[in-house]
């Protein structure tokens, strides 16, 4: 009603279901059909429990490598014992020069979708909300990696792979 359109319900010659979309302006089907497509994403986050997560390596450009490493003896939490970290190449820039650096405009976009996302799965929620945007050290869980990593060296490409994938990061405060 708010999108002044016509939603029909029908079965495919295949056996699903489709939504046909109806209007007396393509601007308003348009917007409709973002609209069904939001409310669908949060139907399956909401089913999936699934919470997206936009991990950034801010110093990529010092390194090829990512070794899995022991924690230090200053961490506070040892539950979870390896810990990332990226291996300097003389090929690539000097070790720490990220910090004088802008954040990557491919970041940047990453960020913004990231927050999108987030933002659409709790639009149509009544509540409060936080959001926390979290920097410092990372520790693989153990519940998903074994210490028999430990040493390990992957591609920064297959670690960023990886953690976005099968192997997701615990966040734990300290």
């Amino acid at each position: 009603m708010q999108d002044k359109v016509w939603l029909t319900l029908q079965q495919s010659d295949f056996g699903t279901w489709q939504i046909e979309i109806a209007g007396h302006q393509s601007i308003e089907v348009a917007l409709a059909k973002e609209h069904l497509h939001t409310l669908l994403d949060q139907v399956r986050i909401d089913a999936s429990g699934i919470q997206d997560a936009y991990n950034v390596i801010l110093d990529e450009r010092e390194g090829i490598d990512v070794e899995l490493q022991q924690d230090e003896p200053w961490w506070p939490n040892h539950n979870d014992r390896l810990v990332p970290r990226l291996l300097p190449s003389h090929m690539m820039d000097e070790p720490g020069s990220f910090r004088q650096e802008f954040v990557a405009e491919k970041h940047l976009t990453g960020i913004q979708n990231a927050v999108k996302q987030g933002l659409d799965g709790v639009r149509h929620k009544k509540g409060s909300y936080d959001f926390v945007v979290r920097l410092g050290c990372l520790a693989l869980s153990s519940k998903n990696v074994s210490d028999e990593k430990l040493g390990e060296t992957f591609s920064k490409d297959t670690f960023l792979k990886d953690i976005n994938g099968p192997i997701a990061l615990d966040v734990k405060k300290w």
